[in-house]
């Protein structure tokens, strides 16, 4: 009988020492979440206080408290962190009326969570539009390739679609030649369009690799009017593209020259095409309907990831 006793008075001793030995690992632990946090290493705060309530084995409002501040620095950069803020106010709200968590922190808490509503429905509702931009530029890059060159082929091949006839007729076999161990070529600006060819769409420069693939090309697209309307009707791209997935941004085409375009690109595909903003007009005149006149045109650099 004084054996068993013993044996259970020693048991108990074991397991008040690791759980006190555990909480001291979650106190340290949730010491260098703080420490994180003061930081500004969000990241590294996440962990640690995340890791603290996993040795503890619960949470509390403390350590809820600090996810929260440390969850809501991470949302302004990722908001994808909004979601996770939300589920750890709730689980703030249940602990902290137990524990008779300090009023002033409950208040705060309960801003945050008016704020949050606002946010995540502006998130999730943007997030929506991106899919949407996704799906449509996914269709717009498909339909593109339907009737212009693909990238990733050997430049021969490239130069037999109708949208190079220009190229084609103007590459001379050294120039193929030297295509095929990797250059750039593009058509003088004389030869860029041709007479009595309305609504004329042509490669105008091409870029291949040292196997001499393609690996993009600039398109040139006439326009009837002075405006992108034109070319964006053709590509069938619609408002959505624009506002949301593709915002405005700069391009680099020299090393010390810029461009504003949009770039149409998705998920899913690695070729994508980048619009200049801008219209282009000839410096030569050209035979339209009888008459001699300066062409307006739009470029279209068509890339891959």
């Amino acid at each position: 009988m004084k054996k068993l006793l013993f044996s259970i008075l020693l048991c108990s001793l074991s397991a008040v020492t690791y759980a006190q030995n555990k909480e001291i690992e979650a106190i340290a632990t949730y010491q260098m979440a703080e420490e994180n946090f003061e930081n500004k290493n969000f990241t590294n705060a996440l962990k640690y206080v995340s890791d603290a309530q996993s040795i503890l084995g619960k949470s509390n409002g403390k350590m809820l408290y600090l996810k929260i501040q440390v969850l809501e620095e991470l949302s302004k950069a990722d908001p994808q962190y909004l979601l996770e803020q939300e589920a750890t106010i709730t689980e703030f709200e249940k602990i902290a009326a137990k524990e008779q968590f300090s009023h002033e922190k409950r208040v705060e808490i309960a801003k945050k969570k008016i704020l949050l509503k606002d946010q995540i429905n502006a998130y999730q509702e943007k997030t929506h539009k991106e899919k949407l931009a996704d799906e449509q530029n996914r269709l717009v890059i498909e339909n593109f390739f339907t009737i212009f060159p693909k990238l990733n082929i050997p430049v021969a091949d490239f130069l037999d679609y109708p949208a190079a006839s220009r190229l084609k007729m103007h590459t001379s076999k050294k120039d193929i030649k030297t295509l095929e161990k990797g250059a750039i070529f593009g058509l003088p600006n004389e030869l860029l369009f041709t007479d009595n060819q309305e609504s004329q769409k042509q490669v105008a420069v091409i870029a291949t690799d040292e196997n001499g693939s393609v690996t993009n090309y600039m398109l040139l697209v006439e326009l009837p009017d002075d405006n992108l309307s034109g070319l964006y009707d053709m590509l069938q791209i619609s408002n959505q593209n624009f506002s949301l997935h593709n915002v405005k941004q700069k391009k680099r085409l020299t090393a010390d020259t810029f461009f504003d375009g949009y770039e149409i690109k998705t998920a899913g595909l690695k070729p994508y095409l980048f619009i200049d903003r801008s219209v282009y007009t000839t410096e030569n005149r050209y035979r339209r309907n009888g008459k001699r006149k300066n062409l307006n045109y739009a470029r279209i650099y068509v890339q891959s990831k």
